[in-house]
C-alpha cells in the first residue's frame, strides 16, 4: 500500500509541474504524444496522461493527442468506462499521425518514444518540448526548448 500511495503522490506532483510549465509558456495548443500509462498498450485506466489532458483542457488549452495504440472504438470494459468518464471527447482529440498533433502546437508533452513520434519531433520541432520518458535520444534532447521531467 505505501508503494501505491507513493506512486499516486509522485504522479500528482509531475502532473501539477507539467501543467504549471505549460501555463508559463506562450503556447495555447498542446501536442500530447502518448496517452496510455505505458507504451504499446491501450490501457488508459489511471494513466496520469489522461488526468494531464483533462486538466489542460479545463484550463482552456487546445489539446491534440497522438497514441499509435489507442483507438476509442476498440476500448472495452473498465478501460472504456474510465475513458468515457475522464475524457469523453477523446475521439475528437486524437490524431492519426504525430505530425498532425504537432501542427501549430507551441508545446509538446512526450511520453512515447515511438519511432514515428521521434521523427515527427525532429521534422517539426515545437518551441517547447517536455520529455516525460528520458528515452527520446540525443537528437531530440538537443532540440531548442527541450526539458526533461519526471524521470
Amino acid at each position: 500500500m505505501p508503494l501505491l500511495t507513493g506512486t499516486l503522490a509522485t504522479n500528482e506532483l509531475v502532473i501539477s509541474e507539467v501543467v504549471d510549465r505549460v501555463a508559463a509558456c506562450d503556447a495555447r495548443t498542446v501536442a500530447l504524444l502518448g496517452l496510455s500509462f505505458k507504451m504499446n498498450t491501450d490501457d488508459l485506466r489511471e494513466s496520469p496522461k489522461v488526468e494531464l489532458a483533462e486538466r489542460l483542457i479545463g484550463k482552456g488549452f487546445d489539446v491534440r493527442i497522438y497514441d499509435p495504440v489507442v483507438h476509442p472504438a476498440r476500448l472495452t470494459g473498465a478501460n472504456r468506462r474510465y475513458v468515457e468518464s475522464k475524457l469523453p471527447h477523446l475521439e475528437r482529440l486524437l490524431t492519426h499521425e504525430p505530425g498532425e498533433a504537432l501542427r501549430e502546437a507551441g508545446i509538446a508533452i512526450v511520453s512515447s518514444s515511438d519511432q514515428a513520434v521521434l521523427e515527427a519531433l525532429l521534422m517539426t520541432p515545437p518551441r517547447h518540448l517536455i520529455d516525460l520518458t528520458g528515452r527520446l535520444g540525443s537528437e531530440v534532447e538537443s532540440l531548442p526548448g527541450y526539458e526533461g521531467l519526471g524521470w
